[in-house]
C-alpha cells in the first residue's frame, strides 16, 4: 500500500502532491487502526477458544 502510494506521489506535481498527501496519510492511519483492531479481536477470540477448550470436559474416544 505504501509503495503504491509513493509511486503515485512521484507522478504528481507539487500542488497535486500537497492536496493528496493529507487524505492519504489519514487513509493509511485508518487502515493501520483497522488492522490493529482486527488483530486484537483475533487474539481475544483465540484466548476465549483456548479457555473454553481447557474448561470443557474430556470424554473417552468413541469406538466405531
Amino acid at each position: 500500500m505504501l509503495k503504491l502510494d509513493d509511486t503515485i506521489h512521484n507522478l504528481l506535481t507539487d500542488k497535486e502532491y500537497d492536496a493528496d498527501v493529507t487524505p492519504c496519510e489519514e487513509y493509511i492511519d485508518a487502515a493501520k487502526r483497522a488492522i490493529q483492531k482486527a488483530g486484537h479481536g483475533l487474539e481475544k477470540i483465540k484466548s476465549t477458544a483456548t479457555d473454553n477448550l481447557k474448561s470443557s470436559p474430556t470424554f473417552p474416544p468413541v469406538n466405531h
